[in-house]
C-alpha cells in the first residue's frame, strides 16, 4: 500500500505461489499505516472506489469486500480514490 497524490492509495496483491490463490478482503475491518509516510488508510469511516489498473475497470467500492483468485505469480493492482 502506498498514499498517492489526494487522498488516493495504491493497493498490491502478489500470489509469489505456483498455486491459484483466492481472497476475500473486508475493507472496513482493516486499517493501513504507510511505514514511510506514516498515513493510515481506516476504511471504516471513508469509502473509496476500486480501480482495477492492469483490466482497466472499476471495482465497485470498499463498502463491499474484495473477492479474488490470483493466478500463480500473478499481480492485482489497484487504485483506490475517495468517493
Amino acid at each position: 500500500m502506498k498514499p498517492l497524490v489526494k487522498g488516493g492509495w495504491a493497493v498490491c496483491f502478489l500470489n509469489r505461489s505456483v498455486a491459484p490463490r483466492s481472497f476475500a478482503l473486508d475493507w472496513s475491518k482493516n486499517s493501513f499505516t504507510d511505514s514511510v509516510s506514516t498515513f493510515t488508510l481506516n476504511l471504516r469511516y471513508t469509502v473509496y472506489r476500486i480501480r482495477d489498473l492492469w483490466a482497466r475497470k472499476e471495482l465497485g467500492s470498499t463498502q463491499t469486500a474484495l473477492l479474488s483468485t490470483l493466478l500463480p505469480h500473478d499481480v492485482l493492482m489497484l487504485k483506490l480514490t475517495k468517493q
